[in-house]
Parts: C-alpha cells; structure tokens; sequence
C-alpha cells in the first residue's frame, strides 16, 4: 500500500499578524521547520484521521456537522470535505497527523498528499481554492494567510481586501530571519486583545489601519532592498504590540537585546516566538544562549513537498 510523507513548512506572520484577522495585509515567511504528515489510501472508502490517541473515522460521502468534531480538527475535517466534493473523490485515506496543535500547515500538507496519492496532477493555485473556501466558511483569516504561505513557502505579502492578492516577494541573502521559540511564556496574546478590544474597540481599530499601512510601507521597502527601513518598521510594530499590550516584558526585553546585538528588527509572533531580523553578518549565537533556544534561522522557499513515497 502506498504511503507518502508530506512535509509543509510552519508560516510566521511576520508583520501585520492581527490586521491579517481584520481583512487587511500581511507579510509572511516560511521557516525550515516543517510539520510532517503520512497519508495513505485505504480501501475502506473512509477518511480517517488519527492523532496521537485521536482517531476519527467518516464516510467519503458522509457531510457532518462540525460542531461535533474535536476544534482541532475542524479545519482539516471541513477543507477535506470540499476537496472531495470538488473533485468527487471515491477512494478513502489514512492520516497520521505528527501535531495537530499545527492543523494549518497539517492540513495544507493532507490535501496536497492526497493530490499525490491519486494521481490527480493539480496545480497549487487549485489547492489555495479549497483552502479559500473552507477558511472562509470557518471565517478563519488568519489560518488561510498561514496556510497559504505554507503552500508556496517563501515570502508573501497578502493583500485580503483585494480579492486575496498574493505577491511573492525575492528572497535576498542579505537579510536573515531567526525565530527564537520561547520555551515557557504565561502571555496570552488572545486573552488580551479580547479585553481590550472590550474597552478600547475605536484606539484599537485605529492601531490596526496604522499597521496595516506599515505593513505595505515594509512590504515595499523589502522589494527595494532598504532593509534598515523594514528593520525599522519591525520595531515600529513592536511598539504597538507593547502599547496595546499583545506582547510581554520578557518578549520586549529580547527584542531590545537583539537589537543592540546588532540586529536590524526584531518583534514578538504570537505567545510564543520572537523574530529577529538580522544583516547576512549578524551573529545572534550570543543572544541564543543568554535568552532562548533557536527555532529557525532561514526561510524555506519551496513551500509543501513530498519527502519520500514508501
């Protein structure tokens, strides 16, 4: 029987991480970390999805309310019954599912599996459909600009006004981006922004266009290669975070120890990352060891593949 192992790699949104929620713009990168997944056919005419103890079985043809699947594998559950509705698929799949706190980056790497499995030669703009219109009815934005960066890799502005413009940008050697994992951080950004969006919706909205614009001023100084201005423009974001509290003391005290290490940027990516943007000669090993583990320091510029067929 033949089995794949899909590798896609995890997105960061980089700047514009809450306008993205807001259906504005976002700039993103694919790390060199992948979230890998194994999918095989079955003759069950079944999807089956298995996850650490989690397993979960439904009918190809069978349509079932989602409220009733487990949240984490909503999104997966939802995009593979587009999938197999769009392409009237009879021929059933097995899942294993390596970590399925990452089902944005799992999912892209499923239906690109599948594709692979039965042979059925489509191209990526035909999976960002699927993904379109299943994070769409989930009303999940931020998951689809995560996924969608996890499907072509690279750098990409998204532009979610216009119909979701996506702009690859040219990767230039020149500039390196490092996440630095934060082991153990009690910030909860998500807490946070719903309690102050409860009482301060209007200053917040306000915050939110100006990083939008920002977004689009860093989105072209990248492409000209001013990267002191887009390091600039990092920082910039970062204050905000910090002003409207969705990053913590300990994230702030590593951006301004990168940045007087030499580096050229640096902010917080959700609880648990910081990104730190550096020139090709920055040396970050210093401030690894004084702070945090390394997660990634390089962006993977070919997006989803298929590692190994067994």
């Amino acid at each position: 029987m033949t089995q794949l192992t899909v590798l896609a790699p995890k997105g960061f949104i980089i700047l514009g991480d809450y306008t993205a929620t807001n259906l504005q713009s976002a700039l993103l990168v694919a790390s060199n970390f992948f979230i890998q997944t194994q999918i095989k056919a079955n003759n069950l005419s079944k999807i089956i999805i298995k996850a650490n103890e989690f397993s979960y079985t439904r009918g190809v043809e069978e349509f079932k309310d989602i409220t009733k699947i487990p949240a984490a594998i909503r999104i997966l559950d939802v995009c593979l019954q587009i999938f197999y509705a769009t392409y009237q698929l009879k021929q059933g799949v097995t899942i294993f599912l390596s970590d399925q706190k990452q089902l944005f980056e799992s999912t892209v790497a499923c239906l690109w599996g599948i594709n692979h499995l039965l042979n059925l030669n489509l191209k990526k703009k035909s999976i960002l459909e699927i993904l379109k219109q299943a994070f769409g009815e989930l009303k999940q934005t931020r998951g689809l600009a995560q996924a969608i960066i996890s499907l072509f890799g690279g750098i990409i502005y998204l532009d979610l006004q216009e119909n979701l413009k996506i702009e690859p940008l040219s990767f230039n050697q020149n500039i390196n981006f490092t996440f630095f994992q934060i082991k153990s951080s009690p910030f909860n950004s998500s807490k946070n922004l719903k309690q102050m969006l409860a009482k301060h919706q209007q200053e917040i909205e306000k915050e939110f266009k100006l990083m939008d614009i920002l977004t689009k001023e860093a989105k072209d100084s990248f492409s000209q290669g001013k990267f002191l201005t887009f390091g600039k423009i990092v920082n910039v974001q970062q204050k905000q975070l910090n002003d409207l509290s969705l990053s913590c003391q300990f994230h702030h005290d590593l951006c301004v120890q990168a940045n007087l290490k030499g580096g050229l940027g640096a902010k917080t990516i959700g609880k648990n990352y910081v990104l730190v943007l550096g020139s090709k000669q920055f040396d970050s090993t210093n401030l690894i060891n004084q702070t945090s583990q390394i997660f990634s320091d390089k962006i993977d510029q070919k997006g989803v593949r298929i590692n190994n067929e067994i």
